[in-house]
Parts: structure tokens; sequence; C-alpha cells
């Protein structure tokens, strides 16, 4: 369980985009995110 979580937790840091878009896949959606997350210079997040 341990090597899973680091695992995952180095894929996050490497690309956290890419990282949260694999991670959508896991949601069921009426249209799938194309796109990973956006930041603004705000600090906002958004998908």
């Amino acid at each position: 369980m341990a090597g899973e979580y680091q695992q995952q937790y180095q894929q996050f840091q490497r690309d956290p985009g890419q990282f949260w878009l694999e991670q959508s896949k896991r949601l069921p959606w009426f249209k799938e995110p194309s796109a990973p997350y956006q930041h603004d210079d705000n600090d906002f997040y958004l998908w």
C-alpha cells in the first residue's frame, strides 16, 4: 500500500495536471475533461 501511495505522489509531483486528468477518468462525467485544470495568477484552479 505504501509503495502505491509513493508512486502516485511522485506522479503528482512530476506533472500535477496530467495526474489529475488521469484521476478524472475514475469519475462519471457527462463530458470528460480534455485538458488538465487551469491555474490563474490569483491562485484559482479551474477545470
